[in-house]
């Protein structure tokens, strides 16, 4: 939406996005990926069912919508809080476009792979996969500030300068810059921490771990079980819709990083 667009300061245009997406088709790409953000300033249900009806048009294989927050320091924050635009205020609404977006997507045959990423049919990413629900594997190469790798118990992060990690390479050394090896504890909360977000699966917890989720955490889940932010069943224990869009997610992951140590990632 052009009018949301200008709000932050994009350059370029709605039909210079789509076209884009179409170049990206025409010459082979077959796994277009797009960001979609929800309850932005400026922005209403209709203006959000709009943007996410042409992305369904113009048939893109994979979307990931997000909940807008605001960084305290970019300019936005500050038009924020002058009053020069005005948010929206009204918690529903961000829950009602949320729900938009699923049961549009579900209906045009998107599946949820994770609760913010859908994708059609034979277009998962796998990469989420990995991270998500085989959460004790993932290797991270290249210089970076945010990606940690994990092969078994073993959690660590590459140098983010780019210099440093070509240097150590050079000098045929693990460009590393913080690992640690985790306790059986700590491996148990990250699995929870990643895994909701896309799903716990209950056998794969316990083929790893010999318990079930319920046996080694049973005073947090059934907390989170009854402030209505998970559900469980035989096969996984999920987020609900009510914890993806208020403040459910903070809430669960504080409960199980509660003993994680500072440099696991």
């Amino acid at each position: 939406d052009d009018t949301i667009r200008k709000i932050f300061n994009r350059t370029d245009s709605g039909k210079q996005v789509a076209k884009m997406i179409k170049t990206a088709h025409s010459i082979g790409y077959t796994n277009v990926h797009i960001d979609l953000m929800y309850n932005l300033p400026g922005q209403n249900v209709e203006m959000w069912k709009d943007d996410l009806k042409k992305a369904i048009d113009l048939n893109v294989e994979s979307i990931s919508i997000f909940h807008f927050h605001v960084h305290p320091n970019l300019k936005l924050a500050a038009m924020l809080q002058s009053g020069e635009i005005q948010p929206i205020r009204n918690s529903n609404i961000a829950k009602e476009m949320y729900v938009e977006a699923v049961d549009m997507l579900r209906h045009e045959g998107y599946k949820l792979q994770t609760t913010s990423k859908f994708t059609l049919q034979d277009k998962e990413n796998r990469y989420y996969d990995l991270f998500y629900k085989h959460p004790r594997e993932g290797l991270g190469l290249g210089s970076t500030n945010w990606f940690c790798s994990l092969i078994g118990s073993y959690t660590y992060k590459n140098f983010e300068s780019l210099k440093k990690y070509s240097a150590y390479l050079r000098d045929e050394k693990f460009p590393i810059s913080i690992g640690m090896k985790m306790s059986k504890e700590e491996e148990m909360r990250r699995m929870m921490i990643r895994g909701l977000n896309s799903g716990v699966d209950k056998s794969e917890f316990k083929k790893i771990f010999g318990n079930m989720p319920e046996d080694v955490f049973p005073e947090i889940i059934e907390s989170l079980k009854k402030q209505g932010l998970i559900i469980i069943d035989d096969y996984e224990i999920r987020l609900t819709s009510s914890a993806i869009i208020q403040d459910g997610l903070t809430k669960i992951y504080n409960e199980f990083v509660d003993s994680l140590p500072t440099t696991s990632c």
